[in-house]
């Protein structure tokens, strides 16, 4: 797209379109609500979504800008079973793999030759916000609408065959996710719920021909250890 674009046009005619409660949110939330914190500089009290109580002196700041029409880049979308939420993790995965964002709603899309839009909301770091998120949905939705204006309608109809093959791709990938969810929360309820109170014997032998041969434990071996294990 070379001319200038109708994302803002898009944009404007949503807002007067919509009732106020959405007008409230899907409008631009201005640049006093737009902060960048420095990558080491984590969110003061995590229970508050505000930043108000965040040092103002770690905000870096950038050069104002001439209009509030929003940008567009073009690159790697990065995604995984888990949300990036660290300043310092964002930063090195930035810099390692040269992605833009980050994602966890799309895994297994990506091994199918697809267009990906996405609307950026906040900077991936402890000062995490949801105020940009209604915008950020408004302006991807925009910026699909204007794309599609450049596609031909006969290439839209070639293409409904390939649906179902998204359709399945998409399944595998949710089911990978919720399977590496269910991974994880069984790691967790293992580590929480081990015995912590075993009895250590320096001396054990665990290269013992005899204890390897043997069937049984003789009556009386290691009593207070085998009471803890039933409890």
């Amino acid at each position: 797209m070379t001319e200038e674009s109708r994302v803002p046009e898009f944009l404007a005619q949503l807002v007067a379109k919509s009732p106020q409660r959405i007008k409230d949110k899907s409008g631009y939330q201005g640049a006093s609500n737009d902060r960048l914190y420095q990558a080491d500089y984590d969110h003061v009290k995590s229970e508050n979504p505000t930043c108000n109580e965040c040092a103002k002196s770690h905000i870096i700041h950038r050069t104002d800008r001439d209009d509030n029409d929003p940008y567009f880049h073009y690159g790697i979308i990065a995604s995984g079973s888990a949300a990036v939420k660290g300043g310092k993790t964002c930063q090195r995965l930035s810099e390692e793999y040269g992605a833009l964002c980050f994602e966890t709603e799309a895994v297994g899309l990506y091994d199918f030759p697809c267009l990906i839009i996405h609307g950026i909301y906040d900077y991936a770091d402890s000062h995490m916000s949801n105020l940009w998120q209604e915008y950020a949905a408004a302006t991807a939705a925009a910026f699909a609408k204007e794309l599609l204006l450049f596609v031909a309608p006969g290439r839209v109809r070639r293409e409904k065959t390939t649906f179902y093959e998204v359709a399945s791709i998409v399944k595998d990938g949710f089911r990978t996710s919720v399977s590496s969810l269910a991974e994880q929360n069984y790691i967790k309820h293992m580590l929480n719920n081990q015995p912590t109170n075993l009895y250590m014997v320096d001396s054990t032998r665990y290269n013992s021909e005899d204890a390897q041969e043997s069937t049984r434990c003789e009556d009386g071996t290691r009593p207070l250890s085998l009471e803890a294990i039933e409890q």
